[in-house]
Formats: structure tokens, sequence, C-alpha cells
């Protein structure tokens, strides 16, 4: 019985000790997604505000972008100036050029446009 006890005490231990190192690199990975979105937001912005000086550019919304295997791959940002779409930038990580690999100074761009279709159609396949 204190054989049992003692085993199952070690292993409970070891396990623990797993748990927290696969908590430890999971908040390590989110820290660095974090940054990543951080930076690109940046980049993102700064290309906007400077390409547009003439209006009062703010950030709308930031959509990071993911692979099949949750790596982030790019993100997506669109913008406003006073309360009026002023368009949208895709950066990617994907390689190591510029990050810009598409923009636009007017819209929401191409991936609201998805979503606009998707939930339009939803009642008729999800009812």
């Amino acid at each position: 019985m204190m054989a049992t006890l003692l085993v199952l005490s070690i292993l409970t231990i070891e396990s623990f000790g797993l748990t927290a190192q696969a908590e430890s690199e999971k908040l390590a990975r989110l820290e660095m997604i974090n940054t990543s979105i951080a930076q690109m937001t940046d980049h993102g912005y700064s290309f906007m505000r400077d390409s547009q000086p003439e209006k009062d550019i703010a950030v709308r919304a930031v959509s990071p972008l993911f692979d099949y295997d949750d790596n982030l791959t790019g993100c997506y940002m669109t913008f406003e100036a006073n309360g009026i779409s002023a368009g949208y930038v895709m950066l990617s990580l994907i390689d190591g050029t510029d990050p810009i690999v598409e923009f636009s100074f007017d819209g929401n761009g191409p991936i609201s446009a998805v979503e606009e279709e998707l939930y339009k159609d939803a009642d008729e396949f999800f009812c």
C-alpha cells in the first residue's frame, strides 16, 4: 500500500511538472504572438497614416491570421477616418520581405465582403 502511494505521488509530481512546462511554453508562445501582432499593427497603422496625411486615420479592427497549425501568418487591419471606412491593410509574416501584401485607401477590403456574403445567407443554411 505504501509503495503504491509513493508511486502515485511521484507520478503526480512528474505530471504536474510536465503540465507546468506545457503551460509555460503556451504562455511564451502567446506572448510572442501578441508581440508580433503589435509590431504588425504599428507597421500597418504607420503606413496608412503616412500615406493619407490629410485624413485623421484610426484603426477600426485588427484580425490576426493563422494557418491550419495555429501559426500566426499575418494580420488584417481596417481603418476609419471620422467614422467612415478609410481602407485596409493585409500584412504577412510568411517571408522576410515587406509585410504589406495588399491595401486600399477606401472600403473595408475583401475579408469583410466575404463575411457579409456568408452572413447574408446564414438563415438559409442554419434554420
